[in-house]
């Protein structure tokens, strides 16, 4: 019996530490979520009135209420919410010791001793906070709401009672969330579907599986691709309307080295259009390098599209025989879409070469896995396809 002694208390002991550590706060973490207040006369939430009179938010159209969080020991956030004409939209303001400290001593300074908040009107010329007009509209339509916990929910905000939020899904699911629970908001490039699904917008639109269309990279904007592991690529978006393009092989033990280089001009008058033209030069070992001169047009929009494109070589050995390009795009899924580019060389024998694959992609990362054959391939009979592999990763947010 007194061999168990030992084994008795020390499982009372550990019991004793599991039960402590249960409830004691974790260091970092507010344990009341909602225990910041923007002044003790209105605590945690500033109404229209409130803030017409001591104008915290400055003069916000449809203003209807802002309601603070405690996220942390040393962040706060703010979700302030208006009706404009019927379409109720959340800002998500986050600030924080420094900006919360500033805020609270600002409040306190436009409230007088004995202030009753009635009686006096808006005395102040500046916000303590300004919402600007942009971040309202960024605010609209479907959005990607991010909780807290880490899950994630599409939808569009179609009420805001006290405390609580209704999301409306796609499919028309209505699913309420307490307020507190909101961790960021975030627009959706993509579209609802029929049946009520949401697709989402391929990252890499500005190509195919490597030929570009006429779409263009937002300024800021880019991506890595790696085709076949020994070709890695870089793309960013320098404005709006240009972009550069580069990469080199890697071929372990060459001496030599494959690679390009492609600037791009693009315009897009409308969403379902866009118009590209640029010079790609291409570098192969031991040849002379490679000048093309092509122009691309993509008809259709992101879900369903074609994109036409001729190059002429440039400088004296070009010969002037075109290179044509017809490629399309489908999306079947809300991750996926199907790719074809296909290649007509009109000179010599005309050679031709055809592909098809499938891209799977997510907000930021796709990858394509293709076949590519040819003429020759096809006359050959054994396989008649090579296989394509690449992934890609965006950076930036644009402009």
């Amino acid at each position: 019996m007194n061999k168990r002694k030992p084994v008795t208390v020390t499982a009372l002991f550990l019991a004793a530490c599991m039960a402590f550590l249960a409830v004691t706060p974790v260091s970092g973490r507010a344990a009341d979520p909602d225990s910041a207040v923007f002044h003790p006369s209105f605590g945690s939430v500033v109404d229209r009135d409130e803030n017409a009179r001591y104008f915290i938010f400055g003069d916000t159209a449809f203003f209807i209420a802002a309601r603070m969080h405690r996220v942390s020991d040393t962040r706060v956030d703010i979700h302030a919410i208006r009706d404009s004409a019927g379409v109720i939209q959340l800002a998500v303001l986050k600030l924080d010791k420094i900006g919360f400290d500033k805020l609270e001593r600002g409040i306190a300074a436009r409230i007088l001793p004995g202030d009753s908040g009635a009686g006096r009107p808006n005395r102040f010329n500046q916000p303590l906070i300004l919402i600007r007009k942009s971040e309202w509209e960024k605010r609209t339509g479907t959005l990607k709401w991010i909780l807290r916990d880490g899950s994630r929910i599409v939808g569009a905000l179609t009420a805001a009672r006290p405390d609580t939020l209704s999301i409306r899904t796609p499919g028309g699911l209505s699913i309420d969330i307490p307020d507190s629970q909101i961790e960021s908001v975030a627009a959706l490039p993509g579209v609802a579907a029929k049946r009520g699904r949401y697709l989402e917008k391929d990252p890499n639109g500005s190509r195919l599986l490597f030929a570009p269309t006429g779409r263009n990279l937002e300024a800021g904007q880019g991506y890595f691709a790696d085709y076949f592991i020994f070709f890695p690529t870089v793309a960013v978006g320098v404005t709006r309307y240009f972009s550069v393009s580069g990469g080199m092989s890697i071929v372990p033990g060459a001496k030599q080295q494959l690679y390009y280089f492609a600037p791009k001009l693009t315009f897009r008058p409308s969403p379902d259009l866009g118009f590209g033209a640029g010079v790609l030069i291409l570098g192969i070992p031991e040849e002379e390098d490679v000048k093309l001169g092509f122009a691309v047009s993509t008809i259709g929009g992101e879900q369903r599209a074609v994109t036409f494109g001729a190059g002429i070589p440039m400088g004296e050995g070009g010969g002037g025989h075109a290179l044509l390009l017809i490629g399309g795009e489908m999306q079947m899924s809300a991750r996926s879409k199907f790719i074809t580019e296909n290649w007509i060389f009109t000179g010599g024998d005309g050679f031709a070469a055809f592909s098809g694959g499938v891209r799977f992609f997510g907000e930021r990362l796709a990858v394509d896995l293709a076949l590519i054959t040819a003429k020759d391939l096809l006359e050959s009979g054994g396989f008649p396809f090579i296989p394509w592999v690449d992934f890609s990763v965006v950076f930036g947010h644009g402009s």
